[in-house]
C-alpha cells in the first residue's frame, strides 16, 4: 500500500533529520535551522498517513461493546457517522490549506499549503477505507459473519 510505504519512508527520514538536528545542536554547531521545521512537517504527514493505514487495517479505537450489544445497524451507524466526520474535517482541511497556501515556511521556504494538505489527504483516505468497511459490514451481516 502506498500510504504505508510513504509513512515508513517519512518516519525513516524523520529519524535521520532529527538525529542530524541533535548532532548539529550538540556536536557540529552549524546552526541548521531547517531540521526542526522539516521534522515537524514530516511528523504531521507521517501521522496522517499512519492514520490511513490504521483505518485500512481496522486498528483504530472502536466502540465494540456497544456494537455487539446493539447489533449491526448500530455498527453501520458508527461507520456512517465516522465517514461524515472525516469528510467534514477534509472539507475544512482543504479550506485551511488553501487559505495558507501563500504563507511560506520560515526555514524551508515552502508553501504552508503543502504542509496543511496533510489534513484533507488523511481524512479522505480514512473516509475511503471506512466506506469500504461499510460495505464489508453489510455483506458480513447478511451472511451472519463478523461486523466490522
Amino acid at each position: 500500500m502506498i500510504a504505508e510505504a510513504l509513512a515508513v519512508a517519512l518516519l525513516a527520514v524523520l529519524v535521520f533529520i532529527t538525529s542530524l538536528g541533535v548532532a548539529d545542536r550538540f556536536l557540529l554547531g552549524l546552526g541548521l535551522a531547517w531540521t526542526e521545521e522539516l521534522a515537524r512537517y514530516l511528523l504531521l504527514w507521517a501521522s496522517f498517513l499512519a492514520a490511513i493505514v490504521a483505518t485500512r487495517r481496522s486498528a483504530h479505537f472502536k466502540v465494540e461493546f456497544l456494537a455487539e450489544q446493539l447489533g449491526p445497524a448500530y455498527a453501520r451507524g458508527i461507520i456512517l457517522f465516522s465517514i461524515a466526520v472525516c469528510l467534514v474535517a477534509a472539507w475544512y482541511g482543504v479550506q485551511f490549506a488553501w487559505f495558507f497556501r501563500k504563507q511560506i515556511s520560515p526555514a524551508l521556504g515552502i508553501s504552508m499549503g503543502w504542509v496543511y494538505a496533510s489534513v484533507p489527504a488523511g481524512f479522505v483516505g480514512m473516509a475511503f477505507y471506512l466506506f469500504r468497511d461499510l460495505f464489508r459490514s453489510r455483506g458480513a451481516s447478511s451472511e451472519g459473519g463478523d461486523v466490522r
